[in-house]
């Protein structure tokens, strides 16, 4: 049985579909030559379609670049506090 399998491949942009057979499937796991795997863990998940997959891929590439976003808006509104700020009246 032919699955897809996505990576953790978020800290290198790379090709992060691999086709691979298994030998059977629960609703939880596959096998791989007598390994038992989950089908989605932190480190990969197994698709019934490259397409399935791909769209995987993309939509955690575009919350990878959401939370990107929030993190530099943070930043920029940090930054812009320090720019504003002046020194003490000394008397």
């Amino acid at each position: 049985m032919l699955k897809y399998k996505t990576g953790s491949c978020f800290y290198d942009v790379k090709t992060c579909i691999y086709e691979v057979e298994i030998q059977r499937e629960t609703e939880l796991s596959v096998w791989i030559g007598n390994r038992r795997e989950a089908k989605k863990c932190e480190w990969h998940a197994y698709h019934d379609t490259w397409e399935i997959a791909h769209k995987y891929l993309t939509e955690k590439a575009n919350e990878k670049v959401e939370a990107a976003k929030t993190k530099l808006e943070a930043a920029i509104k940090n930054r812009d506090e320090v720019l504003k700020m002046e020194p003490p009246n000394e008397p």
